[in-house]
């Protein structure tokens, strides 16, 4: 298998602005940071669950008893064609829904809301969806705009954030 380290070393760039873009405009109290969180409610034989992959989560806001899991990606096509129709990347909402599901078992009193945000150049949306009384933001940022239009963005990032502090979201 060969890895393509270029988009590696973007996507972990990326990774990296966001947590330390939220970091620097933090309100106090919040907690911003990579996390990992275990499988939950695990079972079976020792040898298949030590298979198991860890989940690594990019950015964790968290806020008493309210947590935001952003999952940043870098990707040139956020958006696939399935059958004519253009939908979100399935592989990603999976994942996303992994993360924020484990979390909320993990720690049952916590609200927890989720974030994939994409950098991308040409494609831009934001959108709000709940399922399973859950709400999932998939946003983009234009990292090759003006930097005035980036920190507006990240700006409307901090205010979704922000709002867990008043339980808004």
């Amino acid at each position: 298998m060969i890895f393509d380290l270029d988009a590696i070393k973007r996507h972990r760039l990326f990774e990296a602005f966001v947590r330390g873009y939220i970091k620097a405009h933090s309100s106090p109290g919040w907690r911003v940071g990579r996390r990992q969180v275990a499988w939950s409610n695990r079972d079976g034989d020792p040898a298949g669950l030590s298979k198991l992959p860890g989940m690594e989560l990019d950015v964790v806001v968290e806020y008493e008893k309210s947590a935001l899991i952003v999952d940043a990606k870098c990707y040139s096509q956020p958006l696939v064609a399935v059958d004519g129709k253009v939908m979100f990347r399935s592989d990603h909402l999976y994942q996303v829904y992994a993360y924020s599901q484990n979390w909320r078992l993990l720690n049952p009193d916590t609200r927890v809301t989720a974030l994939l945000l994409y950098a991308h150049a040409g494609t831009e949306f934001d959108h709000l969806i709940t399922y399973a009384g859950q709400q999932l933001r998939l946003a983009t940022v234009d990292l090759c705009a003006p930097w005035p239009a980036v920190e507006s963005r990240m700006a409307t990032i901090l205010d979704f954030a922000g709002r867990l502090s008043d339980r808004q979201v």
